[in-house]
């Protein structure tokens, strides 16, 4: 967390930003997984500020989850609801969610644009953005 509220106090003042923001810093407990997907929404909003539209959000440790019951003929499960993302990514999936976030895939990692809104359009192109690397922001 610390590394990303320096790099959120840098691109609050440089007006850099991220082109993709990897969140596995935490290992899932599949059967207590609400820390690890505490953890990384708390990662999310630190690292907010260097987000833009098309910043791809990507959480690791992502096993879909869906709602079943035993399937009314025979072996098998009916599926209730489709699977979602689940592990440590629910709760910024549902964030994403709450936001209108496109999510791009879901597979054990699942990943996201559109955490932040477009920008409205200016009659210039803006300047150009740099990405900070870990060194640059390291030794700050």
């Amino acid at each position: 967390m610390t590394f990303l509220a320096r790099l959120a106090q840098r691109c609050g003042q440089d007006a850099s930003s991220i082109d993709v923001l990897y969140l596995d810093s935490f290992d899932l407990d599949k059967l207590y997984w609400q820390p690890s997907a505490i953890h990384h929404l708390k990662e999310l909003t630190a690292a907010m500020r260097c987000l833009r539209a098309d910043t791809l959000v990507v959480v690791d440790d992502c096993p879909s989850i869906a709602e079943c019951i035993p399937a009314r003929e025979g072996d098998g499960l009916m599926v209730l609801n489709p699977p979602a993302v689940g592990g440590k990514g629910l709760l910024v999936a549902q964030y994403a969610q709450a936001v209108g976030a496109r999510l791009e895939f879901a597979e054990y990692q699942a990943g996201w644009t559109g955490m932040v809104p477009s920008q409205p359009s200016k009659d210039h192109d803006p300047p150009a953005r740099q990405s900070p690397t870990r060194a640059s922001i390291a030794a700050q």
